[in-house]
């Protein structure tokens, strides 16, 4: 499902989709406002594949943290991050151990396969920003950090 959805000049304010709720009710349609697809739809046309020497480096372990354990644990849904390592381009934007890594440059990141994947596409050594959600006296706040990105080793 999906395609366009236009105002009544033909201009795409958002992109159409479906999500089904559960069996016993009847699916339910929605639209993803094109302000949010803007740097999706710029990051997919501008990407290169890099060869590995030349992508960037976080220097982080991590788990996801998925809906289930969101909800049972009150807990952003993202990448819980376990280890960074010493001297990394993580430890020097401020990343610490039990931040949840929710975004990579305003786009959405859910799990440590879709960060691998964003990675490959980024230059070492480039700049931009990592969305974190930390623990602060019982509750999550979002943190904006910048970082310059390590060389693969």
């Amino acid at each position: 499902s999906g395609g366009a959805l236009l105002n009544s000049k033909g201009e795409v304010i958002g992109i159409n989709s479906v999500k089904y709720i559960d069996e016993s009710v009847e699916s339910i349609g929605y639209a993803i406002p094109v302000s949010d697809a803007i740097p999706i739809i710029n990051n997919l046309m501008n990407r290169t594949t890099l060869v590995e020497k030349d992508r960037a480096y976080l220097g982080i372990s991590g788990k996801d943290v998925t809906e289930v354990y969101s909800q049972a644990f009150g807990m952003p849904v993202g990448i819980y991050v376990e280890q960074v390592d010493e001297g990394s381009a993580a430890e020097k934007a401020g990343i610490k151990v039990g931040d949840i890594i929710v975004a990579m440059n305003d786009i959405g990141i859910e799990n440590v396969q879709e960060l691998q994947d964003t990675l490959v596409y980024t230059k070492g050594g480039s700049k931009d920003t990592i969305t974190v959600k930390s623990l602060v006296n019982g509750e999550y706040k979002e943190k904006v950090l910048e970082i310059t990105f390590d060389y693969r080793k």
